[in-house]
């Protein structure tokens, strides 16, 4: 009896599991216009995409509209710190003292933009939860480490970040695995001060980021940190107190459990300003074509620049945005040859004096009003993010706003070189002040594109729902990525790429969602229920359609959470067949319940007229019936004394 009743509901599972992966299948694998819905059978339906109570069901419906949410998984590898050690230098970190204070860690779960459009909400739909797992490397990389940077003490040299690197990135792809990994090393080898470069112009940070393909970042605590961000004291600048260190003359003054603190909140940082990052520029475009016009406005003749369209186009196109296909356009404009363009430049001009110099730069704000004045002109009406290009020959133009070579906006890109060899900036790192090299705009033409085309914001922006304002801090402001104002670095990393797929899927979820709110909603201002609203067939189906969707965001959540982000498109894509559905449902009941109070009003009217009718008749009537009855009175003494 036993075995029949486990077979029986072993082809049970087997039956329900099967309708679920032929559904897995549909989406994954058919044209997305196709709606997978139609395909599953009524017995499917009745079986495997049912409810048990109404109630139950439009409860369900409102939690995940505002509970929708992307785990993301952190894994804290600890290099050089050992749980249990007899050195006397050791720095002994608790695992799991660590582990249950990133457990209690707070971080904002809401995802947010920068700048909405029309100065909309600033939160959407969409919520993401980190998901912490603390590791202890072994011995092995430790002492690999410590060795090359003794490599390099010896040769009074600063460490370049690249050697670790590739250390680092040998021993990430011996297990890469679902998650973002964190380093925080530790080596006890070197005993002299040290500090790392990117390169000969970059600041000593001790901080790096993986490439695209390589899901992990790393700190060295025990190495020298400099000072960098704005020039004057500001929000977000940072110093060697900023960052968790295990330098001798930090530890003599503070416990292993303030360093684990220190530790705690560089991971929060990391996570609100990097793996997680406000969006930019909100919504996103979501036509499937979008053409990147490059429109170069010259007063010169161009020739042998350093600007790489070519190099641009290159890295954009690496990204394998989901559900866009990205087309690009070049076209070069002379102010001699270009009314507008002469036009355009000469209001947008601005005179400023500076140390009894006169000296000018573009106004950015005139710069979008004149621009949007010739669109139809200058790039017309199609689906385009048109990049305007300013190469000016002349060497007393300061940047846009006398501080940016390229500031994005939403649907459209102003930039700035000259033949000027550098220009200054409200920023310094190591003491010294950053500059712009004003003859090459690529680096940052290519962050505006990421910033307008993808919201991808820079490393030191993120809007915080705390303090409801935009917050900076600059921390990951010297890592290798476009957006970072330390960095001389035009190459992607890892979050450039994932948070650029991550938007996309963000915008069309939250799409999704409010849609589905609308559809709850509807019927809340005429005081009725939704499925007070829906025949007893229409709330059957609603039902068949609601779990086909909930399982379809489930699998897009699960799909998020492991990178694989053409997959959770494709679930996110399928969605808009179901909201369309239970969209029409509801417009159909809609339409039903607005005859219903039509017909109502309309009989309600009727009675209201046949009242006044009546009252009018009443009032009419009354005197003439008043007269007739004291006549009558009057008469009848009189009849009865002739009788007598």
């Amino acid at each position: 009896m036993k075995t029949s009743l486990f077979f029986l509901l072993s082809i049970t599972v087997a039956f329900c599991l099967f309708t679920k992966d032929d559904l897995r299948a549909a989406i994954l694998t058919e044209n997305r216009e196709t709606d997978p819905f139609l395909s599953l059978s009524s017995s499917d339906l009745a079986k495997d995409w049912s409810h048990e109570g109404e109630e139950d069901l439009v409860a369900r419906v409102d939690h995940l509209i505002h509970s929708f949410e992307e785990g993301i998984y952190v894994e804290v590898c600890l290099v050089g710190f050992p749980s249990r050690s007899t050195e006397k230098n050791a720095t002994i970190i608790d695992r799991n003292q660590l582990s249950k204070l990133l457990a209690d860690i707070t971080l904002d779960d809401t995802v947010t933009a920068l700048y909405p459009r029309n100065h909309d909400r600033h939160e959407i739909f969409v919520k993401r939860k980190f998901l912490f797992q603390v590791v202890e490397t072994d011995d092995k990389l430790d002492r690999k480490l410590g060795t090359i940077i003794q490599g390099h003490l010896s040769q009074n040299q600063k460490v370049p970040i690249q050697a670790i690197d590739d250390v680092i990135r040998e021993d990430y792809n011996r297990s890469p695995d679902r998650s973002v990994r964190v380093y925080l090393i530790n080596p006890r080898l070197p005993t002299d001060n040290y500090s790392y470069t990117y390169g000969p112009t970059s600041c000593s940070t001790p901080l790096s980021l993986g490439s695209r393909d390589d899901r992990f970042l790393w700190i060295d605590t025990r190495a020298a940190v400099s000072h960098w961000g704005m020039k004057d004291i500001g929000e977000g600048n940072i110093n060697p107190g900023s960052l968790p260190s295990t330098r001798q003359t930090y530890l003599k003054s503070h416990t292993v459990n303030e360093l684990m603190v220190s530790m705690v909140r560089f991971l929060r940082r990391t996570c609100e300003y990097l793996l997680a990052p406000s969006i930019s520029h909100y919504p996103l475009p979501e036509q499937r074509n979008i053409y990147l016009h490059l429109i170069i406005m010259s007063d010169h003749a161009l020739g042998g620049g350093k600007f790489d369209w070519n190099f641009i186009q290159k890295q954009v196109k690496s990204l394998n945005i989901p559900g866009h296909e990205i087309h690009f356009k070049e076209t070069v404009h002379s102010f001699n040859d270009c009314v507008e363009c002469d036009i355009v430049y000469r209001h947008a001009l601005k005179m400023q004096r500076i140390k009894e110099r006169t000296l000018y730069q573009l106004d950015s704000k005139d710069l979008q009003k004149w621009l949007k004045h010739f669109r139809s002109s200058l790039w017309g009406e199609t689906i385009t993010i048109p990049i305007f290009l300013f190469d000016l020959s002349a060497h007393d133009v300061l940047p846009i706003d006398g501080l940016h070579q390229s500031v994005a906006y939403e649907g459209m890109i102003v930039a700035f070189q000259s033949q000027a060899p550098s220009a200054n900036t409200q920023y310094s790192c190591d003491r010294d002040d950053v500059k712009i090299d004003t003859r090459d705009a690529t680096k940052n033409v290519l962050s505006s594109i990421l910033d307008t085309l993808l919201g991808i914001s820079p490393s030191h922006k993120r809007w915080s729902t705390l303090h409801e304002r935009e917050v900076n801090d600059y921390m990951w402001s010297v890592s290798s990525s476009p957006g970072s104002i330390f960095s001389q670095s035009t190459q992607l990393a890892f979050t450039v790429a994932d948070n650029s797929a991550r938007h996309v899927i963000y915008t069309q979820l939250d799409v999704t969602l409010r849609e589905l709110n609308y559809v709850l909603r509807h019927f809340e201002s005429h005081g009725r229920h939704l499925y007070e609203t829906l025949t007893l067939s229409e709330q059957i189906q609603f039902s068949h359609r609601w779990y086909v969707l909930q399982f379809k965001i489930e699998e897009a959540g699960k799909h998020l959470s492991h990178f694989e982000f053409e997959s959770a498109n494709k679930y996110v894509t399928s969605m808009k067949h179901d909201v369309t559905a239970l969209h029409d449902m509801v417009h159909v009941a809609g339409d039903r319940l607005q005859l219903v109070f039509s017909c109502r009003k309309e009989s309600e009217e009727s009675v209201l007229v046949a009242l006044d009718t009546y009252t009018r008749t009443v009032i009419l009537v009354s005197p003439f019936v008043f007269a007739l009855w004291v006549a009558l009175r009057r008469c009848r003494p009189t009849e009865n004394k002739t009788k007598r």
